[in-house]
C-alpha cells in the first residue's frame, strides 16, 4: 500500500499536479477508511443539461425508427426521467442565478433551454398511438 503511495505521488511530480500532490499529502488512513466506494459527486448544471440533451437524442433516433412496443416503454420511462431531471435542473438554475454575474445567469438560461428544448423534441417524436407519454 504505501508504495503504492509512493508511486503515485512520484508520478503526480513528474507530471506537475501539485493539486494532486497536495490532495495526497492530505490523504491519511481515517478518511481513505471512511470514504464510501458508493458516493457519487452530484452532476452540475452543465452536466445535468448535456445528460438530458444525449439522452433525448437517443431517445429521438430510436422513435424516429420504427420502434417496438418495448422501445416505446422503454422511451417513456427515459422520457420521465429527462422530466425528473430538468425539474432538478430548474432547481439548480434558480440556486445559482441569484449569486452569480450576468453571464453566469445567461449561461445557465442557455443550459435550461438546451435541456427543454431537447425534452420537447422527445415529446414531439411520440407516435400519436403512444398513450401514456400523451397523457
Amino acid at each position: 500500500m504505501f508504495g503504492v503511495v509512493v508511486f503515485i505521488m512520484d508520478l503526480a511530480v513528474s507530471l506537475g499536479r501539485r493539486r494532486t500532490l497536495r490532495r495526497l499529502r492530505r490523504a491519511s488512513v481515517g478518511r481513505i477508511a471512511s470514504a464510501s466506494p458508493y458516493e457519487e459527486a452530484r452532476p452540475g448544471v452543465a452536466e445535468t443539461s448535456r445528460s438530458v440533451a444525449e439522452r433525448a437524442a437517443e431517445m429521438v433516433r430510436t422513435l424516429r425508427g420504427s420502434p417496438s412496443e418495448i422501445e416505446l416503454e422503454m422511451c417513456a420511462l427515459g422520457y420521465q426521467r429527462c422530466t425528473e431531471d430538468v425539474l432538478r435542473l430548474a432547481r439548480m438554475v434558480e440556486e445559482q442565478r441569484a449569486r452569480c454575474g450576468v453571464l453566469r445567469r445567461l449561461l445557465l438560461e442557455l443550459y435550461m433551454i438546451r435541456a427543454s428544448a431537447a425534452l420537447c423534441r422527445v415529446r414531439e417524436a411520440f407516435p400519436e398511438s403512444a398513450e401514456r407519454i400523451n397523457h
